[in-house]
């Protein structure tokens, strides 16, 4: 590999919040909220250190090259043609749902979303007065998330449910939806007039067996009512530079839309953000290819571990994403015992599975992305607190 994955990174000394003592205590090992615990490949360092060598850092025009390399990145990786002009700066993926909820959608109508899913799509949606709509996700025996389309027909029937919040890949169930399963999905929404945000901002990290489809590719018709949001926080490590894009083929749709965002002066431009984006998509293939190789077996040991170790805690066959849903149902904790659990017995700091819906009662959310032997030590930890949990 070109990046040293198992290079362990001291980021108590910086101003990491998922370090931050006042979320995690020097003894815990962090593996909650989503960023890796990897530098940045050296493509986007330089790029930022040439642009601080520049003494001036005043207000930066709309640079053509975010746009080309946007467009680019969602050929060669997706297969997906984009126009330039469809791509939209987005300081986030969250601000930006924000500024769709108010420009589409008025207080008490229906938002869509798929349970268990990303603590702030439920937060986003209530607190910008929309009624929340949710349509749980189904398991099978293996662990395995599917959707329940006939579930979300009728809520769209019977709810008037104005947007969906898609996220594909999705968080925390690891799925990386196939083409059936997304095309039933537009076909829903494009028969009840639904407009839906894809949150894509996982799409780079799909393993063997899997791949990434652009909700907005499937068809003319689809792509017609979908925004999509990207970011390279998640694959390159630098969601601290608040730079992504969104992607509307519409352009009344885009129109719109760039109104609000205007009016909320929410179009402004970060320059560091935007030097770091280009370089990340136009000179970063490599690095997002090894990632995805070190995260598949840093999944793979995980759940190999799980199964031989501590079956008490079990988890589905990863498609996407360095988040692990674990089904911890079989240690018999209740959801605040699971959490001390975790954070004081085995020294790791876990996402609570649920702020991700009721679905994720019992169930806590692992970040895998960090180097093999920090996560090997954490498995250590959980299955000596397990042990000593049996012998209670």
């Amino acid at each position: 590999m070109q990046h040293d994955f198992d290079c362990i990174v001291d980021r108590r000394s910086s101003d990491s919040v998922k370090y931050s003592r006042g979320a995690c205590p020097d003894n815990v090992i962090p593996m909650w909220i989503a960023d890796t615990d990897f530098a940045a490949p050296k493509e986007i360092g330089e790029a930022l250190a040439k642009r601080a060598l520049h003494p001036c850092y005043g207000y930066p025009f709309a640079d053509p090259g975010f746009a080309r390399a946007v467009a680019e990145w969602e050929k060669v990786r997706f297969g997906w043609q984009i126009e330039e002009e469809w791509v939209l700066y987005a300081s986030g993926v969250l601000p930006y749902i924000t500024f769709i909820l108010e420009t589409f959608s008025q207080p008490g109508d229906g938002v869509l979303i798929q349970t268990p899913v990303y603590p702030p799509f439920h937060w986003l949606v209530k607190n910008n007065g929309r009624k929340l709509i949710t349509n749980p996700m189904v398991r099978d025996e293996s662990g395995r998330y599917f959707m329940d389309f006939e579930d979300l027909e009728r809520k769209f029937r019977e709810n008037q449910v104005k947007v969906m919040l898609l996220c594909n890949p999705q968080n925390p169930t690891m799925r990386s939806f196939t083409e059936q399963e997304l095309r039933k999905v537009g076909e829903l929404c494009v028969k009840y007039k639904v407009l839906v945000i894809s949150d894509e901002i996982h799409c780079d990290i799909c393993y063997p067996g899997s791949r990434h489809i652009p909700f907005a590719s499937l068809s003319d018709e689809i792509s017609g009512i979908t925004i999509t949001l990207i970011n390279p926080s998640k694959t390159f490590n630098v969601a601290g530079l608040r730079a992504g894009a969104a992607i509307l083929s519409n352009s009344d749709l885009r129109t719109k839309l760039k109104e609000t965002v205007v009016n909320h002066k929410g179009d402004s431009r970060n320059i560091f953000g935007s030097e770091a984006l280009i370089a990340a998509y136009t000179s970063c293939g490599y690095y997002a290819d090894e990632l995805v190789e070190y995260l598949y077996e840093n999944c793979r040991l995980v759940k190999e571990y799980l199964e031989r170790e501590i079956p008490e805690i079990r988890m589905a066959k990863p498609e996407a994403t360095y988040l692990l849903w674990l089904d911890c149902r079989g240690l018999e904790l209740g959801q605040k015992e699971l959490c001390d659990f975790f954070e004081q017995k085995a020294g790791i700091l876990l996402n609570d599975g649920l702020t991700f819906g009721e679905e994720g009662r019992g169930f806590m959310r692992m970040n895998a992305a960090c180097p093999r032997t920090v996560l090997k030590e954490a498995l250590e930890r959980i299955k000596s607190a397990v042990v000593q949990l049996r012998e209670r």
